[in-house]
C-alpha cells in the first residue's frame, strides 16, 4: 500500500502515529525505515517521530508483524502528525521475528542466529509434524525426539530437553520428561516457526541451554478462509531383501485444515485440525492420530484490551522401533519382540490469556496454559502429568528511549509415574529483565534472569543468569552482531528417576544428578540483498558454547552383575565440562524474481564437541583451535577421543523451491551428514551388526527429496514428492534406518471469502 502526502514546509521533523485500520488500535513496535533503512520503532501510543530533519521528499516503509508493508512518499516534509493505517494480514515482503527479544524486529537486526520457517514453506513440503521441519534447517538435528542446535545436545531417549519449545510465547514441554512432543504441535495453523540457536535461558527460563523452537500460530486478517489439505504416501521398495512388508505396504496418510474469521463484533475465531495413519518400513512402529485446535480473541475499547482462549486436544496411539535385529536383513526388523514400545496418549492444553494497556499505555500481558498428558486404558489412566503455566510481563518505553521489558512466570507440575518412582510434584518461580535501545545504527540489548526450583523435597536456585547482545548496521545491506548470554538447565524427573527395562536393556535412574549451567558466545555478519519483491540472506557465524556438569545420556555398567547384561544399561549423568565451538554458513531467500516465486533455505554447520574431562589442556583456546583445524577432515572414532557422544560434525542442509508464473513448481531437499564418530562403545558391541556397519560406513550419509506440482490460481496445488530418491540406505541415529525411497502425492485448496465478515 503506497501513500501520498503533501504539505507546503520544508526542513521538517515528520511525525506519526500508526493504528490498525480496522478497529482503531494503536500499533506498538511497528518498524520504520527509509528506503528500506532502519530509523526505529513506534511507541506504546503508535507514534513515531522521524530523528532527521528533512528539506526534501522521502519515502517511509511501516512493517508489522501480521500487517501488510505499507509505504508513504511524503513530499513536502511538514512538522505536523500523519495518521498511517495498517491492513491486518498474514504476508508481509520482510522477515520478522520476536523470539530473540522477545520483541518484534526484523531479522536482520538480531543480536543471534535465528532460522526461520515459514507457512508457505511447511504447505510446499511435506511436513507431517514439527520435527520434520526443525530437522531441515542448518545447525539442527533430532535423535528419537531430543533436539540439538549447534552440537548442544546428544542422544537422550525421552529424558529432557535443552532446546525450548515455546508455542505462541509460552513453554509447551511435559512435566515428567521435559520433552517436546512433536506431532502434538498444531502445524495446520502455524504462521511461522523461529529457532533461536544458542542459550536463550533469559528470555525463556530453564530448558532453553541450548536454544528455542517458537512457534506462532496465525489469526485471520480481514477476509475469512479455509485451507484443506490432504496428502498420502507409499514405500514400495527397499535396499535389498530389506522388505518384510510383502503386499501390505508402508504408508501414511493424512489430512488437515484451518478455518477462520472475523466476526462484526471484533472477535477473532481459529480452527484447525489433523488426522494422520501410518505404518512404517519399521517393523512395528505405527501412528493414528487425531487432533483438534481452537483460536478464539475478543478486542475492546480500540484494542486496548483483549482476552483470548486457545485449546488442543489430540488423542494418539503408535508404536516406537528402537533397535534393529541386524545390518543386513534384519534392518527394518526390532532387535527382538520385546524391544518395541506401544502408547495410548491423550493429550491436551487450554491457555486463557490477557493483553491491556493502562493509562499511561504501557503494555500488560497475562497467559496461563494447563497442560496434561494421559496413558489411555492403563490402571486410572496412569502415567498422567499435570503443569501448570503462568507468565506476566509489561512492557514500557523507559528514559533514554529505551525499551523496558520485565517479568514474572511460575509454574506447578505434578505427575504419577510407576517407572519414575510414583507420584511427584513441583514448582518453579522465575523474574527477569530486559532492556533494548536504538543508538544510531547500533541494536543494544541486555538482560537478567533468576529462577528457584523444587522437585519433592528438593529445591535449588540458579546462578543470575545474563545476556547481552549488539547488533551494528554497517551499511544499508551489510549488518555485524555479536552475543553472550548464560544458561541453565535442572534435570528432568525423568533423568533423576527413570527405571525402565525395554527388553533386556535396562535404563537406570541417578537421584544426585547436578543442574547444568553454561554461556554461549556468538560473532555473525549478515548480508542483505534486496531486489523488487525478492528478498535474500547470506550469514556467516562463529560461536562457542561451555557447559558444566553437561548430563549425558551414557550407556554403562550400572547395575549388578546379575541384571540383564551384566549391569549394563543407559544411565543420565554429567560430565564435569564440555566445549563445543564451530561455524555456520547459512542462507535465506523469498520472494519473486521476474514474477517467479523462490525460496532457498539452507546452510552448512562445522562443529568441535568436546568432552573436557577427557583432555582438560584443549579447554585453553589456543589447542582448541589447534585441534578443531586439524581434525576437520579427520575421524577420530577411538574410545579415548575427546569427542562428545552422539554429534555430527559436518552437517549441509538446503531446500530450494522455484514457482512459475504459469503455476509449475520445481523442488530439491538435500541433507547430508558427516560420520557420527562417537557413540557408547558398549552399545556397538551388544546391538547386532552396528559396530560392523560402522567400520564400513565411514564417509557422508545423504538424503535427496525431489518434488514438482502445480498451482491453480494461487489457491489450489497438487504436487508429488520422491523421498530419498535415490534410496540410500542411512542410519541419522545408530541402529534405526531413515526411509528408503517414498511417493507421495499431496493435494491443497484455499477457500477465500470475497465477503468481509467484519464491518469495523
Amino acid at each position: 500500500m503506497i501513500l501520498l502526502y503533501f504539505s507546503n514546509s520544508l526542513n521538517a521533523q515528520t511525525s506519526f502515529q500508526i493504528s490498525d485500520n480496522q478497529t482503531g488500535e494503536l500499533l506498538y513496535r511497528v518498524i520504520v525505515s527509509e528506503n528500506d533503512q532502519f530509523l526505529g520503532f513506534s511507541d506504546l501510543q503508535g507514534n513515531f517521530t522521524d530523528p532527521k530533519i528533512r528539506n526534501s521528499a522521502v519515502s517511509y516503509q511501516f512493517k508489522l508483524y501480521g500487517y501488510r508493508d505499507s509505504t508513504i512518499r511524503i513530499e513536502n516534509p511538514s512538522n505536523t502528525l500523519l495518521e498511517v493505517k495498517l491492513q491486518p494480514t498474514s504476508k508481509s515482503l520482510t522477515t520478522l521475528v520476536v523470539s530473540g527479544t522477545k520483541y518484534i524486529q526484523p531479522l536482520e537486526l538480531q543480536s543471534v542466529s535465528i532460522d526461520v520457517v515459514k507457512a508457505e514453506d511447511l504447505q510446499r513440503k511435506i511436513t507431517p509434524d514439527l520435527a520434520r521441519a526443525a530437522e531441515r534447517l542448518s545447525g539442527v538435528n533430532i535423535l528419537d525426539g531430543q533436539a540439538s542446535i549447534r552440537g548442544g545436545s546428544g542422544y537422550a531417549f525421552g529424558a529432557g530437553s535443552r532446546v525450548l519449545l515455546v508455542v505462541d510465547n509460552q513453554p509447551l514441554v511435559t512435566a515428567d520428561r521435559n520433552d517436546i512432543k512433536w506431532n502434538y504441535i498444531p502445524l495446520e495453523l502455524t504462521d511461522q516457526i523461529e529457532v533461536v540457536k544458542g542459550a536463550s535461558s533469559v528470555q525463556y527460563g530453564a530448558s532453553a541451554l541450548n536454544g528455542v523452537i517458537h512457534l506462532r500460530t496465525m489469526w485471520p486478517d480481514s477476509v475469512a478462509q479455509t485451507r484443506v489439505s490432504t496428502f498420502g504416501s507409499v514405500t514400495p521398495e527397499s535396499n535389498g531383501p530389506l522388505a518384510w512388508w510383502g503386499k501390505n505396504l508402508p504408508y501414511q496418510a493424512g489430512v488437515q485444515f484451518s478455518h477462520m474469521f472475523k466476526t462484526k463484533n471484533n472477535i477473532d475465531v481459529v480452527l484447525g485440525g489433523n488426522g494422520l495413519k501410518s505404518t512404517s518400513w519399521l517393523n512395528g512402529e505405527y501412528e493414528e492420530r487425531v487432533r483438534m485446535c481452537f483460536k478464539v480473541r475478543k478486542r475492546f475499547n480500540k484494542g486496548k484490551f483483549a482476552i483470548g482462549l486457545d485449546g488442543n486436544i489430540m488423542r494418539q496411539k503408535s508404536g516406537f522401533f528402537l533397535f534393529w535385529k541386524n545390518d543386513s536383513t534384519d534392518a527394518f526388523q526390532p532387535f527382538s519382540d520385546g524391544i518395541s514400545l506401544d502408547f495410548n496418549d491423550l493429550w491436551m492444553n487450554i491457555d486463557p490469556w490477557a493483553i491491556w494497556f493502562d493509562k499511561a499505555n504501557n503494555k500488560h500481558s497475562l497467559r496461563t496454559r494447563y497442560f496434561g498428558t494421559y496413558q489411555v486404558g492403563s490402571d486410572n489412566w496412569q502415567p498422567a502429568t499435570h503443569i501448570f503455566n503462568a507468565d506476566y510481563q509489561y512492557q514500557a518505553d523507559v528514559f533514554w528511549n529505551m525499551s523496558l521489558l520485565a517479568g514474572l512466570s511460575s509454574n506447578y507440575f505434578r505427575f504419577r509415574d510407576d517407572a519414575l518412582g510414583g507420584l511427584h510434584s513441583g514448582n518453579f518461580a522465575g523474574a527477569f529483565l530486559q532492556l533494548d535501545k536504538s543508538i544510531g545504527r547500533f541494536q543494544v540489548t541486555a538482560g537478567w534472569r533468576y529462577e528457584i526450583f523444587r522437585l519433592d523435597t528438593f529445591l535449588t536456585r540458579s546462578i543470575p543468569v545474563q545476556h547481552y547482545g549488539v547488533n551494528f548496521r554497517a551499511s544499508k545491506n551489510l549488518f555485524l552482531r555479536g552475543s553472550f548470554a548464560e544458561g541453565f538447565r535442572f534435570p528432568s524427573p525423568a533423568e533423576r528417576f527413570v527405571k525402565y527395562q525395554i527388553d533386556i536393556i535396562n535404563i537406570y535412574p541417578n537421584p544426585d544428578l547436578l543442574p547444568e549451567q553454561g554461556w554461549n558466545a556468538e560473532l555473525g555478519i549478515k548480508r542483505k540483498f534486496v531486489k523488487d519483491q525478492w528478498t535474500a540472506y547470506i550469514d556467516l557465524a562463529a560461536f562457542v558454547t561451555s557447559y558444566d556438569n553437561m548430563t549425558e545420556f551414557s550407556f554403562g555398567k550400572w547395575g549388578k552383575p546379575n541384571s540383564p547384561l551384566f549391569g549394563a544399561g543407559f544411565k543420565s549423568v554429567n560430565l564435569t565440562r564440555a566445549l563445543i565451538g564451530g561455524l555456520e554458513l547459512s542462507v535465506f531467500s523469498e520472494g519473486k524474481i521476474k514474477g517467479h516465486d523462490l525460496s532457498i533455505v539452507g546452510g552448512y554447520t562445522y562443529i568441535t564437541p568436546v568432552d573436557l574431562s577427557a583432555s582438560d589442556s584443549l579447554a585453553k583456546i589456543g589447542p582448541f583451535l589447534k585441534y578443531a583445524i586439524n581434525s576437520f577432515n579427520e575421524v577420530d572414532a577411538s574410545p579415548n577421543s575427546p569427542i562428545l557422544r552422539y554429534r555430527y560434525r559436518h552437517m549441509v542442509k538446503l531446500n530450494a523451491d522455484l514457482t512459475l508464473k504459469n503455476g509449475i513448481s520445481f523442488g530439491a531437499g538435500f541433507r547430508s551428514y558427516s560420520f557420527m564418530e562417537k557413540i557408547d562403545t558398549v552399545l556397538a558391541l551388544i546391538v547386532p551388526g552396528l559396530a560392523k556397519f560402522r567400520a564400513e560406513n565411514t564417509g557422508f550419509s545423504v538424503i535427496a527429496d525431489l518434488r514438482v506440482g502445480y498451482q491453480f490460481k494461487s489457491d489450489h496445488k497438487i504436487s508429488f514428492h520422491v523421498l530419498n530418491f535415490t534410496n540410500s540406505f542411512v542410519t541419522i541415529r545408530p541402529a534405526k534406518p531413515e526411509a528408503p525411497r517414498t511417493f507421495v502425492l499431496q493435494i491443497s485448496s484455499t477457500i477465500r471469502y470475497r465477503k468481509k465478515r467484519n464491518a469495523n
